[in-house]
């Protein structure tokens, strides 16, 4: 049930259906609740502003009078909150800055605005005497905040500081490193990345970093699912920011394509958004197919990827890409007391009964979130374990035994390096082809890998 956002009529109608249940939520003296007519709550009062903010600043159109009767809420409940903290903790600062970044974001010339100045700049001062506890999201809102407050000095300073904290990669682009509990909204990955992006198109519309930046949120939003309503609005909205900016709402793309005897050139148009061109070989597969020749005209960023499937008795290790695994096999054994491990290369033989551990190891250059990795089970071994079941070590995922293979199904893979383990005994005597075991993304395919094969 899809909504064409693309349709004036539609969107008319969708916003008239919004705020007359928005409408609900806000109580007599401007605050928001989480039901209808519940408690004042100044978190969601300041989220509800946060969103007013945003849309004025992509030029819609909001109800002045339910933000002007919020934002009075907003600034007297902070200003109460703040006056009673004596011992700040991150969440205080988190906390002051969000609501300095918010109160800060609307139009000078509001009465309401004017009134709060004083109170946004002893904010701003007061959470800088604790930057200590700035998470990067932190920072960035202290960039904007001082930039408002016409103090480009000290707004620098805070921008520098996030934009250190940046890594980059070739193909997923300029990102930051997920935090502890990322969980917590002052922690947000996808928060950071947008709102620093915000940022940068504001106060450094040349910045080398907008592109790639740009480019790890539309890589992300394919390896990843963006849970949050709120973050996924303002990561739209930043994307589209940045496309008519850069003037790319209306401009065509051209592309040209080479695959073995496919010679292709086509373009699109800014809103043929339902286009796939995908182009498949399915027999007679030479080494002329082995790459793909892609160039393009005009447009934002794009991906192209080329996903070959194939069956083979001796497997080699997928070439390093995005997502890779590896596969080793280790015999448990005991020396003097002491449990030790030595690896088991091809045909090493192993004796019914003895232990064996098998290592994964995944590589992964960008988090993804529903990852399947299929480990094929040799003939002639049995799981040590039998129940199937959900475990937290090293991640959180549900661990299948099956009669020919062992299944992780991985919830969220983090950047890096991880190794998960189980052990086989074996049980019948014999030498065994071992199929390669296999990672890819559920909901993004084309990111996937196999291990080696081996022989035991």
């Amino acid at each position: 049930d899809l909504i064409s956002l693309f349709e004036p009529e539609t969107v008319r109608r969708q916003q008239t259906k919004t705020l007359t249940a928005l409408k609900k939520y806000q109580n007599a003296n401007g605050a928001f609740s989480w039901l209808p007519g519940g408690r004042d709550d100044e978190y969601l009062t300041l989220v509800a502003l946060d969103m007013f903010a945003q849309a004025l600043s992509y030029g819609a159109e909001i109800p002045q009078d339910m933000a002007k009767k919020a934002y009075a809420f907003a600034q007297t409940a902070v200003a109460r909150r703040l006056g009673s903290i004596k011992t700040p903790s991150t969440t205080d600062i988190a906390y002051t800055l969000y609501a300095a970044y918010v109160l800060s974001a609307f139009p000078a010339q509001w009465n309401e605005v004017q009134a709060a100045q004083k109170d946004i700049r002893s904010w701003a001062q007061y959470a800088e005497e604790y930057s200590r506890f700035m998470t990067p999201l932190g920072q960035i809102y202290a960039a904007n905040i001082f930039h408002r407050l016409n103090d480009d000095t000290t707004a620098n300073k805070y921008l520098n500081m996030v934009l250190d904290r940046l890594q980059e990669n070739e193909l997923t682009g300029a990102y930051f490193a997920p935090e502890a509990q990322s969980w917590i909204w002052y922690n947000d990955t996808l928060s950071t990345q947008t709102v620093t992006l915000q940022t940068l198109l504001e106060m450094r519309p040349e910045a080398e970093q907008i592109a790639p930046m740009v480019r790890w949120l539309l890589f992300n939003r394919q390896a990843n699912e963006w849970s949050s309503p709120r973050a996924a609005s303002q990561a739209v909205f930043t994307l589209l920011n940045y496309m008519s900016k850069k003037g790319l709402m209306n401009q065509d793309t051209a592309y040209s394509v080479k695959w073995g005897p496919v010679e292709e050139n086509f373009s699109f148009k800014p809103f043929d958004w339902t286009e796939d061109p995908r182009y498949v070989r399915r027999a007679d597969v030479d080494s002329s197919f082995y790459q793909a020749d892609i160039t393009k005209q005009g447009g934002a960023e794009d991906f192209a990827s080329l996903s070959v499937v194939y069956t083979t008795a001796r497997a080699k290790q997928s070439p390093k890409g995005v997502i890779n695994v590896s596969r080793e096999y280790f015999l448990k054994y005991t020396q003097d007391g002491v449990a030790k491990l030595r690896r088991l290369e091809d045909l090493t033989p192993v004796k019914p009964g003895d232990e064996v551990e098998v290592r994964l190891t995944v590589t992964t250059d960008s988090a993804f979130e529903y990852v399947l990795l299929s480990d094929p089970k040799p003939t002639g071994f049995e799981n040590d374990a039998l129940l199937s079941g959900w475990t937290g070590t090293p991640l959180t995922m549900y661990q299948e035994y099956k009669d020919a293979a062992t299944n992780f199904y991985i919830n969220w893979l983090p950047a890096g390096t991880v190794t998960l383990s189980y052990t086989l005994r074996p049980a019948t005597s014999g030498e065994y082809h071992v199929p390669a075991a296999k990672i890819q993304s559920m909901y993004a395919p084309q990111f996937g890998a196999n291990s080696r094969s081996e022989l035991l």
